[in-house]
């Protein structure tokens, strides 16, 4: 196996085109140039004094961006840190994230998410960001955007839900979630806000759950007034019964 190359502290990528190949990263890293790509690489980050992720993808110049087969676990967990942030188009694959509040927070258009497994993420009980109160934490968080793609992942071990649709940021269409396993919180996908900005072509189609969700039976959750879903062959692992969308509130 391939000897990885230390980089200690933060890691800002500003150059066009730079490829990371290979590194070890003791800080946080954030992508602010287009089509930079990361690969083979862990990202540790540091000791957060803020809200932020180990990967920050915000910059308008860092569209184009490939993060590929990359680890990121936090050496210092805080209820602070998420495993990436994200606003522009792009193409995160093969990655393992663990350890940090929310695994990927998405509030822009664009974003492909595949083959990447999101697990064992931590829960505070008492998050600043929830007015002290438990940490609501997700595998994925899409918060607003179009053409977003979540598709042949792993997502398990969040508390609040394994994909989280909109936090009332803005608004949510032309969203792909196929070929995903899926396990664990109140319910696993949440389309329940009562106040979601959803658009049409909201696309789930051929995912497999499990049965740990807190509340029984409750693999999607959806405002159907607001969140019109396009459902095809969503089934449970135990028994491939097909899975039935709870109505929300």
């Amino acid at each position: 196996k391939k000897k990885l190359k230390r980089h200690k502290g933060n890691l800002t990528i500003k150059k066009a085109g730079t490829v990371i190949d290979g590194y070890d990263v003791r800080g946080f890293v954030v992508i602010a140039a287009p089509k930079v790509t990361i690969r083979n690489s862990v990202i540790r980050g540091g000791t957060a004094t803020g809200n932020t992720g180990l990967l920050s993808i915000s910059s308008p110049k860092a569209k184009g961006y490939k993060v590929l087969n990359t680890t990121l676990k936090p050496t210092h967990p805080s209820v602070r840190i998420d495993g990436i942030k994200v606003n522009q188009k792009g193409t995160l694959s093969g990655l393992d994230i663990s350890g940090t509040v929310d695994g990927i927070v998405v509030y822009g258009s664009g974003v492909t998410i595949q083959r990447t497994r999101v697990h064992d993420l931590r829960t505070y009980a008492k998050d600043p960001n929830q007015g002290g109160g438990k940490s609501h934490s997700d595998t994925i968080q899409v918060q607003s955007g179009a053409n977003v793609r979540i598709e042949g992942n792993d997502l398990s071990g969040a508390n609040n839900a394994a994909i989280q649709l909109t936090q009332d940021t803005g608004a949510i269409s032309k969203l792909t979630i196929r070929n995903n396993v899926i396990d664990g919180g109140g319910c696993s996908i949440n389309f329940g806000s009562a106040h979601g900005k959803y658009g049409a072509q909201l696309n789930l189609n051929n995912n497999r759950f499990g049965s740990a969700q807190r509340n029984k039976n409750c693999a999607i959750i959806a405002n159907t007034k607001v969140a019109p879903l396009q459902l095809s062959n969503n089934r449970w692992l135990a028994g491939n019964r097909p899975v039935v969308a709870s109505r929300g509130a």
